[in-house]
């Protein structure tokens, strides 16, 4: 939706007044408009398999990807970062690719992590734009089952602070306030004294949240006072202002302002940047008055903002609205309500609607024993918790239940404020986005010179993999040295080849032949931590007991089945010989022992007047140069070769590299050259077809990791190649039946499209377990339907 598109609807509704307040409206509106237009974000939500885990386990996970504005799945990065954190740094990292709005993985948790509380977090590169808070995170609980006294470890309490708002944000003499306090979950109930003298009213909290309305007079001093005996004192009480109330039935959502003078502001209303209201007070009236149909409103978050006649923000109010609209369902079945262990269990899903498009839905089966630390979902996320700076668990266990328990979550609300808005009244600056959208990865650097980082040169830079050696791209650093190469689609781990020369004109070479290139590689900077601030309830410790307990009966288990370190070995015979470190000329890392032919360096005779490696090459026995600079060609004489126009494979110290990367090496530094003919040549692959010149240097001599002269090899990791749900199959009777089956999680599947009216059909295995269990269905359709289903079944 197009804010602009909307401008003449709001001037319809203006009452008449003055041109100056108009023109303050109508600037506020293109702020807005700007704001969306300038700023766009992203939003980011995982589908883990499960809240609770141990260190044997893999947190599974399923990506989702939206515009934050129309909340349409797909967003214009395609690439993730998914990280398990802990207060410290990154544990763990996966880089997903996203397409069409989803990605999936897997984080494993290393088995010497201690429990605790740990953070999953998501965000692409162009989320860092904004605040941390609007990246995905979530806290999760691990266990280490080697530990003693698990549950006190992992059960940190956190009791939250005391907090008291006012709804609109003023406390304003003799007119009626709504007082919100929000606190520690195990507060009932609390007193409002009055000049520190008798209670005039008892406060009754939910989940930690209680709400009171007061007038206050002037003069006169409020004091909440809780059942544990500690007092807050209310916000500063203003003699003159203006208040904002915002109530719903199950049709509508009404909206007034009151003022303790006539009110000369108006009022504006917006959903994610969209505004669907202004209204303007109207002359010598102390209040503004409007109701809205919720079917006009967009599912999630209201912002309310009155502003004052000068375009002051005054009072402003988020308010949560959600209608059932959608057009898509989802039928979820089993094949029966009760299995035996071991049995196979069938899950039918069909999509029936009207208007019922093809979804991505992520399906988990789990133990319901499993303990659960969070109701969160990704319907909840999308609507609700992801555009807020801090969350309440209580706001969660209220979201969409009924219209008494949204009254109680509004309430939450009163006292939170949106992360995605920046403030109105604030003169918009057009800074520039810092991080930008990454449509695959980037290879960043730069050169320097080689005896002086400090000195910038320009260069030219060859990146190629060798698992694809059809891939090339060059790039020229700027004059401040910098480089980058991409956006690369790289789908999994590559060898990279990184190399580079000097401008290739006689005039620049002659200039700077004395000088040598260093590339330096710029690793991606991690974003810092936030603090953790534990808002979630903690499983009882009965319920963490459980699966501590059921942990280890799963590593005993796996413990002693676990064969994968053991290996048969075949007779050999063991022959003597040299070994490799004996021969004067071997080099750590080397694939060959003998070449065919070996040049030493001091034995070539006039060597101080060699003045490229091409004038090496040309004394150098069983090499040939052909043409003439600086189009020179090095063949070796005698070999049966693919192509009279290839040339052959070229090595620095063991590293394939381009010709033209030896040109940046000073001779001085060559130790030796090896020649490698035939049968030798072919452990390097076809590349060696055309025979191999390995050249040697000093530096590389007795040291594995010297600073190579314009090269730099390295690993490129590309995208998480996701691993397999390991599931066991008990239909292959030769499965071992001796190990015991203990999964937590039967089944998952991150990513499984469905399309309507077509019937899909998912098969697992039981366990040895008994009990309750859950299929847990959560996804959505191509134009936005979030669907959330979940189905029970029993093991007996």
């Amino acid at each position: 939706m197009k804010i602009l598109s909307l401008f003449p609807a709001f001037f319809s509704v203006l009452s008449s007044g003055s041109q100056n307040l108009d023109s303050i409206i109508a600037s506020k509106l293109e702020d807005l408009a700007t704001i969306q237009a300038q700023y766009p974000t992203e939003k980011v939500y995982l589908t883990l398999d499960k809240e609770l885990f141990s260190t044997l386990d893999n947190i599974w996970f399923t990506a989702y990807a939206f515009d934050a504005q129309t909340h349409q799945p797909g967003v214009e990065s395609r690439v993730l970062y998914v990280e398990l954190v802990d207060q410290e740094g990154v544990i763990t990292e996966r880089v997903i690719k996203i397409e069409n709005g989803t990605g999936h993985g897997n984080l494993p948790i290393p088995d010497n992590l201690k429990s605790g509380w740990y953070r999953v977090r998501a965000y692409t590169n162009f989320m860092r734009n904004f605040p941390q808070e609007l990246f995905f995170r979530k806290d999760v609980q691990v266990v280490n089952v080697r530990e003693e006294n698990i549950v006190a470890k992992i059960q940190a309490p956190y009791e939250p602070e005391i907090k008291l708002s006012v709804e609109g944000g003023q406390l304003v003499q003799n007119l009626v306030n709504q007082v919100v306090a929000v606190g520690p979950s195990s507060i009932k109930t609390a007193k409002l004294l009055e000049n520190d003298n008798d209670a005039i009213y008892t406060v009754h909290f939910s989940h930690g949240v209680g709400k009171f309305p007061l007038i206050p007079e002037s003069g006169k001093k409020y004091t909440l006072v809780v059942d544990n005996e500690e007092e807050v004192s209310l916000p500063e009480i203003k003699e003159r202002g203006t208040v904002l109330t915002v109530r719903q039935n199950d049709q509508n959502v009404f909206i007034s302002v009151q003022g303790s003078s006539p009110v000369s502001g108006f009022l504006v209303g917006h959903n994610r940047g969209n505004v669907f209201i202004v209204s303007k007070a109207k002359k010598d009236e102390e209040f503004i008055f409007t109701t809205i149909a919720k079917s006009e409103l967009s599912d999630g978050l209201q912002e309310f903002i009155y502003f004052d006649q000068d375009g002051a923000i005054e009072n402003r109010r988020i308010f949560f609205v959600e209608s059932d609209r959608r057009h898509t369902k989802l039928d979820l079945s089993l094949s029966k309500m009760e299995y035996g262990t071991r049995s196979e269990a069938d899950v039918l899903l069909e999509m029936k609607g009207k208007k019922s498009p093809a979804g991505v839905f992520s399906i988990s089966v789990q133990d319901m024993a499993q303990p659960s630390t969070t109701p969160q979902n990704l319907k909840n996320y999308l609507l609700l918790s992801s555009d807020l700076n801090s969350i309440n668990d209580g706001m969660l266990r209220y979201y969409n239940t009924n219209q008494d328990n949204n009254q109680v979550l509004n309430n939450f609300l009163i006292s939170s404020s949106l992360s995605r808005m920046p403030e109105l009244s604030v003169e918009l600056e057009d800074k520039g986005l810092t991080f930008s959208h990454e449509l695959g990865f980037s290879v960043r650097g730069k050169t320097t010179k080689y005896y002086n980082r400090k000195k910038p040169v320009r260069a030219s830079l060859d990146l190629t993999f060798l698992e694809n050696p059809l891939f090339k791209e060059t790039v020229q650093s700027n004059k401040e040295g910098y480089f980058e190469f991409g956006p690369l689609d790289i789908a999994h781990e590559l060898t990279a080849v990184l190399q580079a020369s000097f401008p290739a004109s006689a005039a620049a070479r002659n200039k700077i032949n004395n000088d040598r290139i260093r590339i330096e590689l710029i690793e991606r900077d991690v974003p810092a931590i936030l603090p953790f601030s534990k808002l979630i309830e903690d499983p009882s410790g009965e319920e963490i007991s459980r699966f501590i307990e059921k942990s280890k009966i799963i590593h005993k288990v796996d413990s002693a089945f676990d064969f994968s370190n053991m290996i048969m070995l075949d007779p050999v015979e063991i022959a003597s010989g040299p070994k490799p470190f004996e021969k004067p000329n071997y080099r750590q890392g080397q694939l060959y022992f003998k070449p065919d032919h070996q040049v030493i360096m001091d034995s070539l005779p006039n060597l101080n007047t060699a003045l490229s490696i091409y004038d090496v090459f040309r004394r150098t026995p069983g090499l040939q140069v052909i043409g003439a600079y600086p189009n020179e060609t090095v063949l070796i004489r005698g070999r049966n070769r693919f192509n009279e126009s290839e040339e052959p494979l070229v090595l620095l110290d063991n590293n394939i590299v381009d010709f033209d990367a030896l040109l940046s090496l000073a001779i001085q530094d060559i130790h030796h050259i090896d020649l490698l003919l035939g049968t030798k040549a072919v452990i390097y692959g076809s590349r060696g077809g055309n025979g191999v010149i390995a050249v040697h240097s000093r530096r590389g001599q007795g040291r594995k990791d010297w600073e190579r002269v314009g090269i730099v090899n390295f690993i490129h990791p590309g995208y998480h190649e996701n691993d397999p749900f390991p599931m066991p199959d008990y239909r292959d009777r030769s499965l071992s039946f001796a190990k015991p089956d203990r999964r937590t999680t039967l089944f998952w599947n991150p990513q499984v499209e469905l399309i309507k009216k077509q019937e899909t059909e998912i098969s697992f295995y039981t366990s040895d377990d008994k009990g309750q269990f859950q299929v847990k269905v959560e996804g959505m359709t191509s134009t936005g339907d979030i669907i959330s289903k979940t189905a029970y079944f029993h093991v007996k």
